[in-house]
C-alpha cells in the first residue's frame, strides 16, 4: 500500500480558508457588541418617529427597555380592522382588505359618535383602562377615516382628575387610555374639537398663510415719529421696504415694514405693537366659507359622559416605585399623570417630588444663575419661583415685565428671565427693541467656564401665528445655539417647557391660536431638541386635566406643579 504524505506548508494552506472564516465571524460579532444603535419607537398618536438618540453627554438617557411597561404606548394601528386575515385573490370585486358601501359620509358628529368600554367592566386603582370611540357622522354613518382631534379627561368631585391618551387607528375607531389614580366613582368627558376636516385645513391652508400676525412699527428719530405695518417674510421679491433680519435666531425669516414718513430712516424702527384691526381682518378673510368647521356643532362638543366605579387597590404604590429618574431624551408615556387633588399632581413620566421648602429649593440651586427664556407663562413661573424661594417678588416697574434680574444672597443664587422679541402684545404702547433678547443671543454669551448654569426655554405661545416653516428654523436654529452652548457647558441642566391647551372663546383664536396647532407646536420641540441632552417638560396633560377654565396663565397651583417638576429634573441628585 502507498502511503500518502502531506507536508505541514500545504496542510496550512488547505486549513486557512476556514481560519479565514472563523476570523471574520468573531470580528463581526465583537463589532456588533460594541456598536450603539438608534432605536425608534413610533407614537402613533404623533404619527411620527420619535427617536431614542445616542448618549452624547454626561447624563443618563433612558432607552425603552427600560421604560416600565404598564405605562408604554401600544402600536395604535394593531385593531381589529387592521388585524384581520388577509383573503387571498378573488374573481371578481375588490380583493384583500378593501372596504366598501355605498352612501354618503358627513363629518364627525358629537350627537352620534359612540364611547364603549374594551376594558372590564370592573377598573381597579393603579390600572390602565381603555375606551372606544367610534366616531360617526349626523346621519349615524361610521366614519371610515381618523384625523379628529379630541379631548379625553377623567374626574372625580373629591378633585381628582387626568388626561387620557389618544390613540388614531386612522380607520375612523380611537382608543383612549387612562391611569386609575384613585378610588370611587368618576366620570369620562370626551370632546371632540376638530372633525378631521377642520384638521387639514388648518394644517394645509391656515398654517402656511402669511400676515396671520401684523404689528404697527413705530420708527423714532428725536424728532419726527412714523407709523407703519409689519409683517414676517421668508423670501420676496419686494421694494421700498425695510427689512429687520436676525439670521442667527430666524434664518431666512425677516420683519418687512413699510417705508416710514418725515425721512425718517430703517435704523429708527424702535418697537413694535399689534395691529389688531388687520388681524381680525385676516381671520375673517382665512374664516369665509369655512366657519362651520370652527363653530356650532362642529367644534369643541362634548359626547355624552360615561360614569365607572374604580376599586380600591394598594398596587399604585409599586407602580409608582418603578418610575425612572427624570432624563433626557425619555419616551412620551402612556399617560402622564394625574392630579391627586386640585393641588398635586403625580407624575407618570419620571419620579418627581413636591418642593414646597424654601431652604431644599435653594439648596439645589445654590450657587447658580437660573435662565428662564421665553414668553409671560416662563415669566409666570420666575415670579412664583421668587414666592417658592421665600422672596415674594414685586415688580419695579413695567419695563421690568420683559427682562428681570435678581439675586438671592442667602443661596449665592441669581435668576433672570428674558423675554422674546416679535412678541404678540395688545399693549397700545410701544415695547423697546432692546428690552427683549432672542434665545440664541443669551446663550452664546454664557461663557463662564464654570458652566453654573440652568437654563428654561420655552418658545411657544406666540407662535401658533407663524407660519409652520417659520417656527421650524426658529426652533432649529434654537437648537444649534444650544449644541454650540453644550460643547462649552456639557452638563448644565437645559429644560425645554412644552405648550399647554387654551380656551378660544372667539372666531379669532380659533383660527391663530388654535389648540391643535399648540399641540403641534409641542409634538416640534419635543422632537427638535432631542440629542441635546435637554429634558423635554410636557405640561400639555398637566394643564388639560386641572378641573379649571385654559388660560394663557394658568392658576397658580398649576404652574407650582410645573415648576416642581422642573426642580425634580434639575435637583434629581439631592431627591
Amino acid at each position: 500500500m502507498r502511503r500518502f504524505r502531506i507536508k505541514l506548508p500545504r496542510l496550512f494552506l488547505l486549513a486557512l480558508p476556514v481560519i479565514m472564516c472563523v476570523v471574520v465571524i468573531l470580528g463581526y460579532a465583537a463589532l456588533s457588541a460594541l456598536t450603539t444603535t438608534t432605536t425608534t419607537r413610533t407614537v402613533q398618536d404623533t404619527t411620527e418617529p420619535i427617536q431614542m438618540v445616542q448618549k452624547k453627554y454626561d447624563v443618563h438617557v433612558v432607552t425603552p427597555a427600560a421604560w416600565p411597561r404598564f405605562n408604554a404606548i401600544p402600536t395604535a394601528r394593531n385593531t381589529k380592522y387592521i388585524a384581520q386575515e388577509v383573503p387571498g385573490p378573488v374573481e371578481k370585486g375588490l380583493p384583500g382588505r378593501w372596504q366598501h358601501r355605498r352612501g354618503n359620509v358627513g363629518m364627525t358628529s358629537y350627537k352620534t359618535s359612540i364611547i364603549s368600554p374594551t376594558s372590564p367592566a370592573n377598573v381597579t386603582e393603579g390600572e390602565m383602562f381603555r375606551i372606544m370611540i367610534e366616531a360617526r357622522d349626523k346621519s349615524n354613518q361610521p366614519r371610515t377615516m381618523g384625523g379628529d382631534f379630541w379631548y379625553a379627561t377623567l374626574a372625580t368631585k373629591g378633585g381628582g382628575s387626568t388626561s387620557g391618551r389618544v390613540l388614531d387607528h386612522a380607520n375612523g375607531s380611537y382608543s383612549v387610555y387612562f391611569f386609575a389614580g384613585w378610588s370611587g366613582k368618576a366620570s369620562i368627558h370626551i370632546t371632540m374639537v376638530h372633525p378631521s376636516e377642520a384638521v387639514d385645513y388648518l394644517v394645509q391652508t391656515v398654517w402656511n398663510a402669511y400676515d396671520r400676525i401684523n404689528w404697527l412699527g413705530r420708527f423714532e428719530d428725536g424728532v419726527n415719529k412714523s407709523t407703519t405695518s409689519c409683517v414676517l417674510r421668508r423670501g420676496g421679491p419686494w421694494t421700498g421696504k425695510c427689512e429687520l433680519s436676525h439670521p442667527y435666531a430666524l434664518g431666512k425669516t425677516v420683519l418687512l415694514c413699510g417705508e416710514p414718513a418725515h425721512g425718517l430712516k430703517c435704523d429708527s424702527l424702535v418697537a413694535v405693537y399689534n395691529n389688531n384691526t388687520r388681524i381680525r381682518e385676516r381671520a375673517r378673510e382665512l374664516s369665509k366659507g369655512r366657519g362651520d368647521l370652527f363653530q356650532g356643532e362642529y367644534y369643541s362638543r362634548r359626547l355624552s359622559t360615561k360614569t365607572i366605579e374604580i376599586a380600591n387597590d394598594s398596587r399604585k404604590d409599586q407602580l409608582l416605585k418603578q418610575l425612572p429618574e427624570c432624563e433626557p431624551d425619555q419616551p412620551k408615556p402612556l399617560s402622564s399623570g394625574y392630579w391627586r387633588d386640585s393641588k398635586t399632581w403625580v407624575s407618570l413620566a419620571c419620579r418627581t417630588k413636591q418642593w414646597k421648602v424654601p431652604r431644599d429649593i435653594g439648596r439645589c440651586l445654590v450657587n447658580k444663575t437660573v435662565y428662564l427664556l421665553g414668553d409671560s407663562t416662563s415669566r409666570q413661573w420666575y415670579e412664583l419661583l421668587s414666592g417658592m424661594l421665600g422672596v415674594p417678588f414685586v415688580r419695579k416697574d413695567n419695563l421690568e415685565q420683559n427682562n428681570i434680574y435678581r439675586h438671592f444672597d442667602e443661596f449665592n443664587l441669581t435668576t433672570v428671565f428674558k423675554f422674546h422679541p416679535l412678541c404678540l402684545t395688545r399693549n397700545p404702547r410701544p415695547t423697546p427693541f432692546n428690552l427683549f433678547s432672542f434665545e440664541v443671543d443669551v446663550l452664546d454669551a454664557l461663557k463662564d467656564k464654570s458652566c453654573n448654569y440652568v437654563i428654561l426655554i420655552s418658545p411657544w405661545a406666540h407662535y401658533p401665528q407663524w407660519t409652520k416653516d417659520m417656527f421650524l428654523e426658529r426652533v432649529s436654529l434654537l437648537r444649534e445655539a444650544l449644541l454650540r452652548f453644550r460643547a462649552r457647558c456639557p452638563n448644565a441642566p437645559v429644560v425645554v417647557k412644552g405648550s399647554h391647551p387654551r380656551d378660544q372663546p372667539g372666531l379669532e383664536g380659533r383660527i391663530f391660536y388654535n389648540n391643535f396647532m399648540l399641540y403641534q407646536l409641542g409634538k416640534i420641540l419635543r422632537e427638535t431638541f432631542q440629542g441635546t441632552a435637554a429634558w423635554f417638560l410636557d405640561i400639555w396633560d398637566l394643564n388639560m386635566a386641572y378641573p379649571a377654565s385654559k388660560m394663557v396663565h394658568m392658576p397658580e397651583e398649576v404652574v407650582k406643579q410645573e415648576l416642581s417638576m422642573f426642580l425634580s429634573y434639575v435637583c434629581r441628585k439631592l431627591q
